[in-house]
């Protein structure tokens, strides 16, 4: 025996100092000593009966019935974002066309009838799956699409009665009865000034198509003087109001002032020195450095 690595104390050898873990015993356990752990405590019945595991949970039910609910309102914002945006383009195709003859006119109707669809099928589902849940906090699961179907309905209005849709008017057509029960999709005001920010760049494409008719002078002016109206409005709100997003949606607002403001000027010298329209394609040519993304102050 190593006298070197064993000594013997007493009745029994003691092992010395070595490198191992556990020190002096070598991270051995003997057979007599206790160990508190080997208890298996987790799998008694009344462990998992306890009222802790039972909170529990009731706490994982609750949180895989929020995450569905969410994933339910995600599915639905985006059918309503796609919907929308068809709507849209539909609605720009009055460009070209003078207001009130029978090609808007048709266009008009289509897109109100799809907008009444589009309420009763993707946002009559999120309201009914939002009653009795709190809104404001599954709102940003909806927004999205909620924002863009304000939008769609705001250049509908405008085109229909040259006016800026308000809060209310969209509350409106957000409450639904179904078996005798009342429903309605909330619409929180930032919603309302992030849909209606986005308006601006569709009256922009517009404006940029619709300039190309000598008839449509007078409109283009006063869509000109709307869009500034808008944009001045915006300004006075306090940009922690509406989220991070309202201080893009803001410059992206000013750009499209911009290129109006450009393309009333062209038409404006054009009808001084008596010459002929330009084609919308020279027209966009203009503003071709607007999509630089230059502010308002790098540009003067």
């Amino acid at each position: 025996m190593d006298q070197a690595k064993y000594q013997r104390t007493g009745s029994r050898p003691y092992r010395g100092r070595t490198f191992r873990r556990g020190g002096f015993r070598g991270g051995q356990r003997r057979d007599n000593d206790e160990d508190p752990y080997s208890k298996k405590v987790h799998t008694e019945s009344g462990f998992l009966d306890s009222p802790v595991m039972l909170m529990f949970r009731d706490y994982a039910a609750k949180l895989d019935a929020k995450n569905d609910l969410y994933e339910i309102l995600v599915k639905n914002s985006r059918d309503t974002t796609i919907e929308s945006k068809r709507i849209i383009f539909l609605l720009l195709r009055c460009a070209g066309h003078q207001k009130g003859s029978l090609e808007v006119h048709q266009i008009l109707t289509e897109a109100r009838t799809r907008i009444k669809e589009l309420q009763n099928t993707a946002l009559q589902k999120i309201a009914m799956d939002l009653y009795d849940q709190d809104a404001y906090l599954f709102n940003r699961a909806y927004s999205p699409g909620l924002q863009e179907y304000i939008e769609c309905l705001s250049l509908w209005h405008y085109l229909e009665h040259e006016t800026l849709i308000g809060l209310d008017g969209v509350q409106k057509d957000l409450r639904f009865t179904v078996d005798g029960r009342e429903f309605a999709l909330l619409v929180t005001p930032s919603d309302y000034v992030l849909g209606i920010s986005d308006l601006t760049g569709e009256l922009m494409r517009y404006c940029i198509t619709h300039a190309a008719n000598p008839s449509a002078q007078v409109a283009i002016f006063r869509l000109c003087d709307f869009v500034r109206a808008v944009y001045v409005d915006f300004l006075r709100i306090p940009y922690g109001l509406c989220g991070k997003d309202f201080g893009t949606k803001i410059r992206v607002m000013f750009q499209s002032v911009i290129k109006i403001e450009r393309v009333c000027y062209q038409l404006a010298l054009r009808q001084a020195e008596d010459l002929p329209v330009p084609p919308p394609k020279f027209i966009m040519k203009v503003d071709d450095f607007a999509e630089e993304g230059l502010d308002g102050a790098e540009r003067f």
